[in-house]
């Protein structure tokens, strides 16, 4: 039988409003995976709660099981991340994160390397000079810790070789294409070399192998549009960091690593 309070760390995924003053809240957690919980009165300016259930914060959490819904009864900040969450260069880096884990795992599974993978990457976002080498790197190997990686060896079609001079990704089959098989998915674009083969070496630890290559701007779009596109074909919708992106491409702004 499980005793009725327990105490686990927690990074907040997402958060809306529950009665007058209280918050569900979308956590991660290392051991018990994607949960939902209540945090009661926290928007009040007394609750002992406020400041530690935030985005992008890692807190020790103490919940009390319920039938429907646990609900926070304690949390204290570990680590509050907070460049990661006040800087513009980097809050886009750390929200993008966050909505992309929730949206690509299941409340109740337990995945003790994605929480990892979590944790390392907001220290990275946080304190690291190029937060979106963090973030990419995330991306790529969040896809293939939930199961969605990407096919970058070979045709995904006909799993023939492929010609590193005329290479198509094709977000609707996920993966590459050679050049027999690029309109088997009207939706295929024309990618590098170069960005594939550093989405492969993305998809394998360790970090360090990924963050020591200097990426140009160039392949760095191109390795954002591969990611923007399959994730679309996987969730059918946009997460909102990256329409907050595209509406600052729209100005002079770039997000720092950009």
């Amino acid at each position: 039988m499980h005793e009725r309070l327990y105490k686990t760390q927690a990074v907040v995924l997402r958060r809306y409003d529950f009665g007058e003053a209280g918050r569900q809240l979308v956590v991660f957690t290392p051991n018990l995976g994607k949960l939902s919980m209540i945090a009661k009165g926290v928007k009040r300016v007394t609750s002992k709660l406020a400041g530690h259930l935030e985005p992008l914060t890692l807190s020790t959490i103490v919940a009390a099981r319920g039938r429907n819904l646990d609900t926070v009864t304690q949390a204290d900040t570990v680590e509050s991340f907070a460049h990661a969450r006040t800087d513009p260069d980097r809050v886009y880096y750390g929200l993008l994160v966050i909505e992309l884990l929730d949206k690509l795992t299941l409340e109740g599974e337990a995945n003790r390397a994605l929480w990892d993978l979590l944790i390392q990457t907001l220290r990275r976002i946080d304190g690291d000079d190029d937060p979106w080498t963090a973030a990419a790197y995330f991306q790529v190997r969040l896809l293939v810790l939930s199961g969605y990686k990407p096919e970058l060896g070979r045709c995904v079609e006909c799993e023939g070789a492929l010609d590193a001079r005329n290479l198509h990704f094709s977000p609707t089959l996920g993966g590459t294409l050679c050049p027999n098989c690029r309109t088997a998915d009207t939706a295929a674009f024309a990618v590098s070399a170069n960005a594939v083969k550093l989405l492969r070496l993305a998809a394998l630890p360790p970090y360090s192998e990924y963050a020591r290559i200097r990426i140009p701007t160039t392949v760095r779009d191109e390795i954002d549009a591969i990611l923007h596109t399959y994730r679309l074909s996987i969730t059918d919708r946009e997460v909102g960091s990256a329409t907050l992106l595209e509406s600052l491409k729209r100005t002079s702004y770039r997000p720092m690593g950009r």
